[in-house]
């Protein structure tokens, strides 16, 4: 079942950014008013050992991310990632693509992006409202 999930998902990270989402069947209204979703986002999300984890996160118009987490309270080096993203099939959701799989994923929504669970999922429980990263 996973496999079935992530096949589509690395045919459109192999169409790059000229892919044509209407051929995908992706709603391309996210896609489409650019000056909506692409730009940086922060926030910081919760951490088991630490006292938060800071992430930027960068989403240029060419399909192009960067992300930065720095671990508050500790003394450990932030840790920078770089690559593409991809729509999901709705376009509503962005995946990063670390080494050529799916990665993390965000709900983009108005002038913020929502850290999805590992799933896919919007997280839930007492902390949920604190995994929502502003765009700056």
């Amino acid at each position: 079942m996973k496999y079935r999930t992530l096949l589509p998902l690395l045919l459109l990270a192999a169409c790059g950014p000229a892919a044509d989402n209407a051929s995908t069947g992706a709603d391309t209204n996210a896609v489409a008013h650019a000056d909506d979703w692409y730009g940086t986002y922060t926030g910081t999300i919760p951490c088991a050992d630490c006292e938060g984890i800071r992430v930027t996160l960068r989403l240029d118009a060419d399909f192009r991310y960067q992300r930065t987490q720095e671990y508050l309270g500790m003394s450990r080096q932030a840790t920078e990632d770089r690559g593409t993203y991809v729509w999901d099939e709705a376009g509503r959701t962005v995946i990063l693509m670390v080494d050529g799989s799916a990665g993390p994923q965000y709900r983009v929504g108005d002038g913020q992006i929502l850290q999805l669970d590992e799933f896919g999922d919007e997280i839930t429980g007492e902390l949920a409202d604190q995994y929502v990263l502003s765009k700056q």
